[in-house]
């Protein structure tokens, strides 16, 4: 992810888009107090290992900082990530939030 034009390992572009389910659990995280232009604060980062295996980083939300635990499990949403310039154009993405139920 994302995907590629060809394999790393054998290099043939003979590829399958796979799809995963969404969901996986905490590797690490990191609170950053000072963020980017375009982003509100602070924003939380982490590594999130997928259920089918490969581990990526993203953003968290609908959590607070002290309610992380490690291992815990983590399902993707479609949040706001951020806004361009003064016109408003909002660019969606997928974040990670607990599971909830």
């Amino acid at each position: 992810m994302p995907p590629r034009q060809a394999c790393r390992n054998c290099r043939s572009q003979e590829l399958q888009a796979h799809i995963f389910c969404g969901r996986g659990s905490l590797y690490s995280f990191s609170e950053l107090d000072t963020t980017p232009e375009g982003f509100e604060g602070p924003l939380l980062i982490a590594l999130v290992d997928l259920d089918e295996g490969p581990r990526l980083a993203a953003q968290l939300t609908d959590v607070d900082p002290e309610d992380l635990v490690i291992g815990m499990k983590l399902e993707m949403v479609t949040r706001k990530v951020r806004e361009l310039g003064t016109d408003g154009c909002i660019v969606y993405g997928y974040k990670f939030r607990p599971i909830v139920g």
